[in-house]
């Protein structure tokens, strides 16, 4: 039955991500957004391997109000790059509010890059520090990759 599931997401996944994770998402309890960001994250790795045995890790340090709430950090191995960040004690912060000015700014070399999100497979413009708003206006998390 679980594979089942799983052929189905993989399915609803390739014909609209976005649609399919804001669906699994506002519905969480019946796993779906499980099964979902670890499907896609775990193809990524399989299909990127050399950037996750032989690639650098960089800490980033989110900024404002929410500070202490984010965690991010890049993954690079030549031209490729990943970069993660999610919310630490997400129920928390949604219960506060996610003060706009709550941001993850950017090395000075990836101030043009424009990024998409693995898993909700949202874009993000090139800037020099992405908002926290916009990274985790549907999930608590965000796995992004230059677009």
């Amino acid at each position: 039955q679980r594979m089942q599931l799983l052929e189905q997401i993989k399915t609803e996944i390739a014909e609209d991500r976005g649609r399919a994770i804001k669906r699994y998402s506002a519905n969480w309890q019946d796993a779906r957004i499980k099964f979902a960001a670890i499907a896609t994250l775990l193809a990524f790795r399989r299909d990127h391997y050399e950037m996750f045995e032989g690639g650098t890790y960089e800490p980033l340090m989110a900024e404002g109000p929410n500070a202490e709430q984010i965690v991010g950090f890049l993954r690079r191995r030549g031209g490729e790059i990943m970069l993660t960040a999610a919310a630490r004690y997400p129920a928390r912060l949604a219960a506060a509010g996610l003060a706009p000015e709550s941001n993850v700014p950017l090395p000075k070399a990836l101030h043009h890059t424009s990024w998409r999100d693995l898993l909700s497979g949202a874009v993000n413009a090139a800037a020099t520090s992405l908002r926290a708003a916009d990274l985790f206006a549907l999930l608590p998390a965000a796995v992004l990759v230059a677009a």
